[in-house]
C-alpha cells in the first residue's frame, strides 16, 4: 500500500502469507513477527495502526510469538479444531511446552478476534505452558478459543 493511500485508509490491512506446510514453522513465526511490525502505529490512522488478517488454515508456528506493540490480528474463525475433518477456521498451532502468545503491549491496545490458539501438546501432559500471557490491560480477546495447553488457557 502506498504511504499517501495510508491516510485515506483507516486501517493498514496486511495478510498474513503463512503455509500449511508442517516444515515451514520457522518460516511462519519470522512471517508473523515481520507483518506485526508493519502494523506500527502511523500518524492519520485512526486507531493508529493496522490488521493483520490471518486467512483460513492451520499454521504451525515455532516458537512463542511476542507481540510487544499496538495490534489487531483478525482470523476467518475459530472453527472446530485442527483434528476435525473440516476445520473451517483459522488455528494457529505451537509446539508442546510452549507458551503460545505472549502480549506485553504496555498501555498499547491489542485485538485478538476470530481465532484459535492451539498446542501441538492437546493437553496430554501438564507443562508450564499457556495458550496466551496477557501483561497488559489493554487487550481485547474476541471470538478466541484456546486448545490443549499445560497449564491454563489464559493467564
Amino acid at each position: 500500500m502506498k504511504e499517501e493511500d495510508m491516510a485515506a485508509d483507516p486501517y493498514i490491512v496486511v495478510d498474513l502469507d503463512a503455509t500449511q506446510d508442517d516444515a515451514a514453522a520457522d518460516a511462519n513465526l519470522a512471517k508473523f513477527k515481520a507483518k506485526i511490525l508493519e502494523l506500527a502505529p502511523r500518524p492519520g490512522l485512526p486507531n493508529g495502526g493496522g490488521v493483520l488478517l490471518v486467512p483460513p488454515g492451520t499454521f504451525k508456528v515455532s516458537d512463542t510469538l511476542t507481540l510487544n506493540q499496538q495490534f489487531v490480528i483478525r482470523g476467518a474463525g475459530v472453527g472446530r479444531g485442527r483434528n476435525a475433518a473440516n476445520p473451517q477456521g483459522t488455528t494457529l498451532l505451537f509446539p508442546a511446552g510452549k507458551t503460545g502468545l505472549i502480549i506485553d503491549i504496555g498501555k498499547s491496545f491489542g485485538v485478538i478476534e476470530d481465532i484459535a490458539i492451539e498446542s501441538e501438546n492437546g493437553g496430554a501432559t501438564l507443562g508450564l505452558d499457556e495458550g496466551i500471557e496477557i501483561r497488559s490491560s489493554y487487550t481485547r480477546l474476541s471470538r478466541v478459543r484456546v486448545i490443549g495447553f499445560g497449564r491454563s488457557g489464559i493467564f
